[in-house]
């Protein structure tokens, strides 16, 4: 078992960093930009807008039967109408982009867009099904190796379902590497497609995007069949394989008519990305926030400390309170971590979006930015120095108020372990990287700090609405704060408990792909 979450590991990373180093490379060859990356991401959340809910719908009019029930004609009923569904919204909605991108660009796309579009679209569900939903799969395989249902809180009958589920899996030799495989050939299956898609499009054949539609649909229904009727794994890997095999080979045939494909490699501004680093230091240094911003933490974590022991005090002091004073319990240590999430939590991303909002466009009204970048300085160095120096300053400041917090609590509570509040600490930090990223960003986005403060403060919004539907919240960054918020909880849970794997994912990837998009819009910018 051990060797299958090591396994589920190296695949959750490799389908997290395999797109974006993909389509670095393409950039590198062609000079693309990341725009089309997000674009073709933009596009599988689209289809999937459409597909999943019109799936839902055909459920319940009995078009679509239960896959653990379905049998004979129900489940090759099933099985087709799930491949259309999947291959009508995927491919249809690729034609679509195309045909925006050619109506905003003025000019005929390429099968390089068409490339791109593809591994953004097979890449962002590579990280979505291969890497934040699979993250989910670790914690329940150490559960699993607990033995202990009461853990998940489920009873005999759903904790067997889950063992007959996982066990043939994990007993599977290089089981863990499945979800890697399959995400892999799944983005040569889409990068083909988009090729193919582009082609109809292209040439004005239909006949293209039809066939591209009917491949897809039996790809799709064969894998729901192969899942359905319990077939090796493996050997449905290597069946997808096969299945997919003359896809790439037909794009490959197209593509080679391109001139694209016989221009020289692009010319790249150099990325010197340790010099706008130390440019990026010397700003926060100048303008004080490398010592303010410790500060404020320090003093969120003493306030919220102190004022958890002395609230009974307080409460005494105020004359109009004094009946309901001895109503108060005495102050515990669970009283102290609380008020200290509560205040980071709430006051947290307004000081990331303050000292963040003017760190792009800051330099664009001012035009230190246009002057910086004549320079051969690349972009994406300019947009990463100013994350990572913001993310150093925001790690550094919550170390100390982590430090801080832990003496003050000793002093006025007793004693509390020091790896408790590292771990609240690291979920909280995680819990504000989005947040970095999305303002970094909105700075990118505005042409005016008062503009790209606006801008930063709705995307956080929009995180936030995300985190509070039910359908979503277990996956967005508010799930890192359910099970740190209140330390008796905290206590209560086993260690395995404390963290979210999927949660986590999904910041570091919002974090990611909005400095991807910061970049790509940059690069678009005209700096005067």
């Amino acid at each position: 078992m051990n060797e299958y979450i090591f396994q589920l590991l190296i695949s959750i990373l490799l389908c997290f960093s395999i797109p974006i180093i993909l389509f670095y490379f393409l950039r590198k060859r062609w000079r693309i930009s990341w725009i089309f990356f997000l674009i073709g991401a933009g596009s599988f959340i689209f289809s999937q807008i459409i597909h999943l809910p019109l799936n839902n719908f055909l459920g319940k009019i009995n078009w679509i039967a239960d896959l653990q029930i379905a049998t004979g004609s129900d489940l090759i009923r099933t099985a087709i109408i799930l491949g259309l569904t999947a291959g009508i919204c995927e491919e249809l909605t690729r034609w679509l982009i195309l045909f925006i991108i050619e109506k905003v660009n003025h000019k005929k796309s390429s099968g390089l867009s068409a490339i791109a579009l593809g591994i953004g679209h097979g890449g962002i569900e590579a990280i979505i099904l291969g890497a934040i939903f699979v993250g989910a799969n670790i914690t329940t395989v150490l559960f699993l190796k607990l033995n202990d249902p009461s853990l998940l809180q489920i009873d005999v009958a759903q904790w067997q379902l889950i063992q007959d589920h996982y066990l043939p899996i994990i007993n599977l030799p290089g089981g863990g590497f499945l979800p890697f495989v399959e995400r892999m050939l799944a983005i040569i299956l889409h990068v083909s497609l988009s090729v193919w898609v582009w082609r109809s499009y292209s040439k004005k054949k239909p006949i293209i995007l039809l066939a591209a539609i009917l491949y897809h649909t039996i790809v799709d229904m064969v894998l729901v069949l192969i899942i359905v009727w319990g077939i090796n794994y493996w050997f449905a890997e290597t069946l997808f394989l096969l299945m997919i095999l003359p896809a790439p080979i037909i794009a490959y045939q197209w593509l080679k008519q391109e001139s694209f494909w016989h221009l020289p490699v692009a010319k790249r501004s150099k990325g010197n990305f340790a010099i706008v680093l130390r440019h990026e230091i010397f700003y926060l240094r100048k303008s004080h926030k490398i010592w303010l911003i410790p500060l404020v933490f320090i003093l969120i974590a003493l306030v919220s400390v102190i004022t958890a022991f002395f609230l009974p005090e307080i409460f005494k002091s105020i004359e109009e309170m004094q009946q309901y004073a001895a109503l108060i319990p005495d102050p515990t240590i669970a009283d102290a971590i609380t008020q200290y999430v509560k205040n980071f939590s709430q006051f947290g991303f307004i000081l990331v979006i303050l000292i963040g909002m003017s760190a792009v466009s800051n330099e664009k009204e001012k035009g230190t930015a246009a002057l910086f970048l004549s320079k051969p300085i690349s972009r994406s160095s300019f947009i990463l120095a100013k994350s990572l120096s913001l993310m150093l300053l925001i790690g550094i400041s919550f170390l100390l108020s982590t430090i801080i917090a832990y003496f003050y609590i000793i002093i006025l509570f007793g004693e509390i372990p020091f790896h408790h509040l590292l771990i609240i600490n690291l979920n909280l930090f995680l819990w504000i990287l989005p947040l970095i990223g999305l303002t970094i960003l909105g700075s990118t986005i505005g042409k005016s700090t008062s503009s790209s403060a606006g801008i930063a403060l709705a995307l956080c919004v929009l995180l936030f609405i995300l985190s509070a539907i039910p359908l979503t919240q277990g996956l967005f960054p508010g799930a890192l704060l359910a099970n740190i918020s209140d330390y008796n909880i905290f206590l209560d849970l086993h260690p395995i408990q404390w963290w979210n794997p999927s949660a986590m994912l999904m910041v570091i990837a919002i974090f990611v792909l909005s400095q991807l998009l910061a970049i790509g819009l940059l690069e678009k910018q005209e700096l005067d």
